[in-house]
């Protein structure tokens, strides 16, 4: 009897230890619940540096804005029909864009110029950033949808980020306010944000660190291996670090410097491929909740024997409220959606499904889905 006993309740132990592990795997697919398509007229349209959504107030109408250094365009595609309705030919490789207005389009090239155009492709004004600055030492800006141009008042911000990465001589900061006065002339403002200080003492090297700007104008930061996040006000003052930890990453392994500066390309490669870590941070103005992207770690083969590249993993998305109070984490499939192409807009977050083994992959098309939790959880978050 005893023994029965013992056996009933090791049974009831691994039941609710199952139960417990499937309640914390939410499926963020059941919360996906609209699709956006548009219509494509090449496949390397899929293959965007940036994107956006954005509201044009005299048409009223929200356009899907896709940058591409493929063609040098922007693409602005009606979210109502899908069509493509504005192509505008920029003259040099882009890496990054916003939109004021479609008179006022700011655009970061890959010569690191600061572009002023508008709808019909005519260049207002060209600034070469690191002239305009006063840069002593080689810098590149860093655009794309993780690491936005964030444009507010007279002020544009954007990442700056040193050539070389020095042993114990880290970028000195993540991103510059500049000033924009009214002759397009502009000056520094401010720095603002830095690295953890493990990165300092340790070498690391930082493949996912990301940034957001929410509605009370300060700049959060995410990187790939902190489970926090760091809050820092415009003028660069850090204000606190909140932790926003997934359940699904344990150790948390960034690449050393020394690899990556080295050259030893294989070791990179894998480290991509496989390692888990933070991407991207995600703020929606609409509902003033935050997005955090986590990558599951992998192993360099899948069970049918296939390379898995780094965009093969499964990922989560951590949904923290405005004061970084995590929500739930939501679990997406892997092969599925490119992990680099999210980006929120009105209706929520708008993750591609362009994984070349998707069912809705398509060449002549990209298919949205759009994330939110509008209707509160389905489940309850552990």
């Amino acid at each position: 009897m005893q023994a029965f006993i013992l056996i009933f309740l090791i049974l009831s132990l691994l039941s609710c230890t199952n139960t417990e592990k499937n309640k914390q795997a939410i499926n963020g697919l059941d919360y996906c619940n609209k699709e956006i398509v548009i219509h494509i007229n090449k496949s390397s349209d899929m293959d965007y540096t940036d994107a956006s959504v954005f509201y044009e107030k005299d048409s009223n109408t929200d356009y899907i804005s896709l940058l591409s250094d493929w063609d040098n365009t922007l693409k602005l595609f009606n979210t109502k029909n899908g069509k493509l309705e504005k192509l505008i030919q920029v003259p040099e490789c882009p890496r990054g864009f916003y939109i004021e207005n479609l008179d006022s389009i700011y655009i970061i090239t890959d010569s690191n110029n600061l572009l002023l155009i508008d709808e019909y492709s005519n260049v207002e004004k060209k600034v070469i950033i690191k002239s305009a600055l006063n840069l002593t030492q080689e810098y590149n800006a860093l655009v794309w949808a993780r690491i936005p141009i964030i444009k507010d008042n007279q002020n544009l911000y954007f990442r700056l980020s040193r050539l070389e990465y020095l042993k114990n001589k880290f970028f000195d900061s993540l991103v510059v306010a500049v000033n924009i006065d009214k002759n397009f002339e502009i000056s520094l403002d401010c720095k603002i944000g830095t690295f953890p200080i493990k990165y300092f003492e340790n070498d690391f090297y930082d493949p996912g660190e990301s940034y957001a700007l929410n509605s009370n104008g300060d700049f959060v930061f995410a990187f790939f291996a902190s489970d926090s996040v760091d809050i820092y006000n415009k003028k660069g003052k850090k204000i606190q670090s909140v932790e926003m930890k997934s359940k699904y990453l344990s150790d948390l392994n960034p690449l050393d410097i020394d690899m990556q500066d080295k050259g030893y390309a294989k070791q990179s490669i894998q480290y991509a491929d496989t390692v888990g870590g933070y991407r991207g941070i995600f703020y929606d103005k609409y509902r003033k909740v935050y997005y955090r992207q986590v990558l599951l770690s992998q192993t360099e083969k899948d069970s049918l024997g296939r390379k898995n590249l780094h965009k093969d993993r499964k990922w989560t998305v951590i949904v923290a409220d405005s004061n970084l109070k995590t929500i739930g984490e939501f679990m997406f499939p892997a092969r599925e959606f490119d992990i680099n192409g999210v980006f929120v807009g009105k209706d929520g977050l708008y993750i591609p499904h362009t994984h070349p083994h998707s069912k809705k992959y398509s060449e002549d098309k990209i298919v949205f889905s759009v994330f939110n939790i509008d209707g509160g959880l389905k489940h309850e978050a552990n």
